[in-house]
């Protein structure tokens, strides 16, 4: 799974299970304090909603406290929903450049070290070579081989005739059709 996809999956997962804390707390405020005094307390000031922990949480993600984001316009909510987009993108982008360079650090490290065992293993093994040469001593040269026929033995016979029908020449041309020519 790419990251671009897991991280968008997060932060959808945490946003809903914000919304979700937002809208129990408003049930359990409406069913202790009832609407009219919810509606007082909220009119009341911010201080209230800043101290609680899921607005802060709310606020980080939206730049928003909850009822700044009720009252907010459709324009400002879809610049602000691009604007996140696009720090999401780039903040994908940029893990993804680390992950890239981490890996390319890790197989540039792997690679210099199979080399530095590549030349480790070459030498000892050229010296392994000229020791077991100057153990054996020079090799001496080994006699001139050639086939030499013996004259005495062999039977000379004639050629004989060419039988009445043989192959003269074989011609082949580009596309591979051969014609041969008989005597």
């Amino acid at each position: 799974m790419s990251v671009d996809l897991l991280l968008t999956d997060y932060h959808t997962a945490w946003r809903q299970l914000i919304e979700k804390e937002r809208d129990y707390q408003h049930r359990a405020a409406v069913q202790t304090y009832g609407e009219p005094e919810l509606r007082r307390l909220q009119q009341a000031g911010s201080e209230v909603l800043q101290r609680s922990a899921s607005a802060l949480a709310f606020r980080n993600v939206t730049g928003l406290l909850p009822h700044q984001m009720i009252e907010e316009g459709d324009q400002d909510r879809e610049r602000r929903e691009a604007l996140r987009q696009q720090r999401r993108r780039e903040k994908i982008q940029q893990k993804v450049q680390q992950e890239v360079s981490a890996k390319e650090q890790q197989v540039r490290s792997e690679l210099r070290q199979e080399g530095a065992q590549l030349r480790r293993l070459r030498k000892e093994l050229q010296t392994q070579w000229a020791s077991d040469r100057a153990r054996e001593g020079p090799q001496p040269a080994k006699a001139a081989s050639c086939f030499r026929p013996d004259l005495g033995k062999l039977d000379l016979r004639p050629i004989p005739d060419p039988p009445k029908r043989f192959v003269a020449q074989v011609a082949v041309n580009n596309t591979g059709l051969r014609s041969y020519l008989m005597m």
